[in-house]
């Protein structure tokens, strides 16, 4: 799929209502942001390599279109934050992006070649990201280490149909730091408890009495593809002759953007929105 997404961001308010009914099931809500190298040596390539870093340093990256007689090309990228100053996520910004192309939502939607992410700790969902992009483009991790493979298996010529450009910056940042995901030290977030064995379904709890809020999974960057979240609102008491109402709102309509049907991939539309 193209590398875009729309992230999403929505705030949970509980509101209680006189009644004399029993207390509501809890309600379930279905959806559908120059390197240094561990052993790096000279006159090496940038692929199969394990890249650290320092809090407040940003860091280039480019992988270079491989020769014909060099595919099936396929380069891994391993991302870890160590933790301490080291930092304890990482952010990729895609400064150029062209990895074969994109044909179709349904079946075979890479044919040429494609990229990957895999977070440690958290289930391969198997979600490929291909074709071209442009915009203000960024990945944030949801674990401290990531693994990044890029797959090409046909070049083309250059011009209109040049199929692979690859160029990232990174950087290393603490949880701390990522106000917008965790809130800050005034403006707590509460984004839930992460189910066992799933990439992005979460319990919310409590939200009577603290700030929930449902994000897409790797907010405020682009979400990984293939992948479908639960997210379940949870009241585990009550008033008696109450019954809780779970209101979910964004006062920012740029936020949040939920698709109900399958629309036509519209290829004007590459930006990071």
């Amino acid at each position: 799929m193209p590398l875009y997404g729309s992230q999403f961001e929505a705030e949970v308010v509980l509101h209680y209502l006189k009644s004399h009914k029993t207390l509501l099931e809890p309600v379930g809500v279905r959806t559908f942001e120059k390197p240094e190298a561990s052993n790096f040596m000279p006159f090496c390539g940038p692929c199969n390599r394990t890249y650290f870093g320092d809090v407040g340093r940003t860091y280039e990256l480019e992988i270079r279109r491989p020769r014909e007689d060099r595919l099936p090309f396929l380069c891994f990228l391993n991302f870890t934050a160590a933790g301490g100053p080291y930092g304890d996520l990482v952010q990729i910004t895609f400064d150029a992006f062209t990895v074969g192309k994109f044909v179709s939502y349904i079946v075979d939607g890479c044919p040429d070649g494609y990229m990957t992410i895999q977070e440690k700790g958290l289930p391969n969902i198997g979600g490929q990201w291909c074709g071209s992009a442009w915009g203000y483009t960024v990945y944030y991790s949801e674990s401290a280490s990531l693994n990044l493979t890029l797959l090409l298996t046909k070049l083309s010529d250059q011009g209109i149909g040049y199929n692979f450009d690859f160029k990232i910056t990174f950087k290393y940042i603490r949880k701390t730091d990522a106000h917008l995901r965790y809130g800050n030290s005034s403006v707590s977030s509460w984004r839930g408890n992460l189910v066992a064995s799933t990439y992005c379904d979460r319990i919310l709890e409590q939200c009577e009495t603290r700030t929930c809020r449902i994000q897409s999974p790797n907010y405020p960057g682009i979400y990984p593809r293939n992948v479908t979240c639960y997210y379940r609102v949870e009241v585990r008491e009550t008033t008696r002759g109450r019954h809780p109402l779970v209101a979910v709102s964004q006062r920012h309509a740029h936020k949040i953007h939920i698709k109900d049907q399958f629309v036509k991939y519209d290829r004007s539309q590459r930006m990071l929105r």
